[in-house]
């Protein structure tokens, strides 16, 4: 398993090769693969650790993979080289678990982080990734539903947990706590809760320390780093309250010293973000005050709004919950696109009944078809006749069912997404590059003229930065991520801190007054910061994607 450990963790920089393409290279390579392990002992094996020979094996390993210039036998050489500690001699485990030096990632990736865990099973693999030694960040799992999802999504697993933990660092300005991020990749989503469970017992075996400092498994596990580390993690996709609940308790029981404090959103002894809308609440500052400066008195004046994100989601939820608390009379939310299909209504979605779909935790698939206004449809990608797909539409006040074709279905999904005409664009669901250089002309009209006049980003990463740079070239006013979705880490950040210096009783007699003023604290944070984008894009005219990052 050790080759096949690190054949999955090269397929990541190098992405043109598969996981089973390496490990074959690797052991079709005569002696190389014996002669790796033998490397990795001579380092971590508690019973045969020998710097000195470990030392003039890898040099001659090196002068081995120069001759030849293989890239693969130097990177899996470099992972050993830079693995700092590892569980693989723990006897008992169910992933193996290394912690590297972050120039591991070099010189693949520029940017180097603070530290990074690699966890691999032969059904699932992950990464953790910080930029501070003292970090928080989401926990999230990405499901691939069939082979094709494994081919695309697999080689990207370390560029987006790079990714999203950079823009975690530049989203915590208000926190003490740098930014981390950790994903777990599996293929099968029966196999959720035993991936996150073993990707959690391997991570803490890791950094679960005494008091004096030395790992608790300090006689199976060699430490080079030689430093206690404390990690914190939040909610994120398919991160389940039960789940959650389940990681506090672990923590606690393992004594690992931060104990529930290891996760935040946390049902009972936390801010739940989802019941709270924190991270929402951050996205509609921002839209109010960017509609303000687009001219609008969004009280008193009608705008509209597109969205990805269903309304059984946390962050796209919360969204239509605060439009209707906030903007009954004024938000017209004429399309909204989710994992079940995608709404349309010119007319503006009835927002009690989408809201009450936020509260039944159901996707729009259950939207009252009665409510539907003329020219608005339903696609309802779960509702099949054989290979085609439902779509269900108001024809002159009665409704009607037609049936698309997949290919059909497939194209609505993303050109009614892009093509829709709106004042705000709210991608609150979505996956990493959505809206990307190959495809951003898509979201341009007939005229060329962009389909939103601006883009609240709530979903973390869905424009990439080539991206934001053509619509903001064409003038849409673009709060990125790490601007517009804070709110969620703000709350966290306060959490992990009540979590450490109260009781579990104090915490719960305090809760709500505490939710209130972090309540308090993000609309403050968030308005603080998208007023001086605005201020500063009006002055300079700078994007106000390049004033975020500064």
């Amino acid at each position: 398993m050790f080759v096949k450990a690190v054949s999955c963790f090269i397929s990541q920089l190098l992405k043109s090769e598969t996981s089973e393409k390496i490990e074959q290279h690797i052991l079709q390579h005569s002696g190389f693969h014996e002669a790796l392990f033998s490397l990795f002992c001579l380092k971590f094996d508690p019973e045969k650790v020998d710097l000195t020979a470990y030392e003039k094996l890898k040099n001659e390993l090196l002068r081995r993979c120069d001759e030849q210039r293989d890239e693969i036998e130097r990177l899996a050489i470099q992972f050993v080289d830079k693995a700092l500690k590892t569980n693989y001699f723990l006897p008992e485990k169910k992933a193996l678990a290394f912690r590297l030096d972050p120039h591991a990632l070099s010189p693949k990736f520029g940017h180097l982080p603070y530290g990074i865990f690699f966890v691999y099973n032969p059904s699932f693999f992950g990464f953790h990734i910080r930029f501070h030694d003292i970090a928080r960040g989401g926990l999230r799992t990405v499901i691939a539903k069939n082979e094709k999802d494994v081919a695309t999504l697999a080689p990207t697993i370390l560029s987006e947990c790079y990714d999203l933990a950079l823009t975690q660092q530049k989203k915590n300005k208000d926190i003490p706590e740098g930014g981390s991020k950790g994903i777990i990749f599996i293929s099968q989503r029966d196999e959720l809760y035993d991936a996150q469970k073993a990707f959690i017992e391997s991570l803490i075996s890791l950094v679960n320390f005494t008091p004096n400092g030395v790992l608790k498994h300090a006689g199976y596990i060699c430490d080079y780093y030689m430093l206690p580390e404390y990690l914190y993690l939040g909610p994120d996709e398919h991160m389940h309250d039960s789940m959650i609940e389940w990681i506090a308790e672990y923590s606690k029981n393992e004594g690992y010293v931060v104990g529930a404090a290891f996760i935040s959103g946390k049902p009972e002894m936390g801010i739940n973000h989802k019941e709270y809308g924190v991270t929402s609440w951050g996205v509609t500052t921002c839209m109010e005050a960017v509609l303000r400066f687009l001219g609008f008195k969004p009280e008193i004046e009608s705008f509209t709004v597109k969205m990805s994100g269903g309304p059984d989601g946390d962050v796209a939820g919360n969204q239509i919950v605060n439009f209707y608390k906030y903007y009954f009379k004024t938000a017209k939310l004429i399309l909204v696109r989710d994992v079940s299909g995608l709404l349309f209504d010119p007319e503006g979605l009835d927002l009690k009944s989408s809201s009450q779909l936020f509260f039944d935790a159901k996707p729009i698939r259950f939207y009252p078809k009665e409510a539907l206004s003329e020219k608005a449809f339903l696609l309802h990608i779960e509702v099949r006749k054989g290979d085609e797909v439902s779509l269900v539409k108001n024809q002159k006040g009665a409704l009607e069912k037609v049936w698309l074709s997949e290919s059909e279905a497939d194209e609505q999904l993303v050109w009614q997404l892009n093509q829709c005409a709106s004042d705000i664009f709210i991608p609150a669901g979505g996956r990493p590059a959505t809206l990307n250089a190959e495809n951003v002309n898509d979201f341009l009209d007939a005229k060329g003229n962009p389909t939103a006049r601006a883009i609240i980003e709530g979903a973390n990463l869905y424009l990439t930065n080539e991206a934001r740079d053509f619509l903001e070239k064409k003038g849409v006013v673009i709060i990125k991520d790490s601007s517009a979705n804070k709110g969620g880490v703000i709350c966290s950040s306060f959490e992990v801190l009540a979590n450490l210096v109260l009781t579990e009783e104090e915490f719960t007699r305090e809760k709500k007054i505490l939710v209130q003023e972090i309540l308090e604290r993000i609309k403050k944070c968030t308005h603080d910061e998208v007023s001086l984008i605005l201020q500063v894009h009006k002055k300079t005219n700078k994007s106000c994607s390049e004033i975020s990052n500064e």
